[in-house]
């Protein structure tokens, strides 16, 4: 994602991802957390840092790892499905 809060790169994972769970494919919004607007606004305190985000799509619960490269002015984001660990440890 660009500093300006673009996405502009998503892999064909998030894609397949997407499909699976009949969205559309071209749709990787639906993963993004919901203070984004805040964390874009972290890159301009020039400062590279991770957090860690929870995002639910559909019936899905993805953790998410989200790194801020102020030097490149973009932020990654790299989700992975936790739905059954989450769904063990409720059990």
């Amino acid at each position: 994602m660009s500093a300006d809060g673009n996405i502009v790169f998503s892999n064909q994972a998030t894609r397949n991802v997407l499909e699976t769970l009949g969205m559309d494919k071209e749709n990787a919004i639906v993963f993004l957390p919901a203070d984004m607007e805040s964390i874009l606004m972290s890159l301009n305190r020039n400062e590279e840092m991770s957090l860690y985000r929870e995002a639910i799509v559909k019936d899905r619960v993805f953790g998410e790892t989200i790194h801020l490269a102020p030097q490149f002015g973009v932020v990654r984001l790299y989700a992975y499905d936790i739905t059954e660990r989450k769904w063990l440890r409720l059990n």
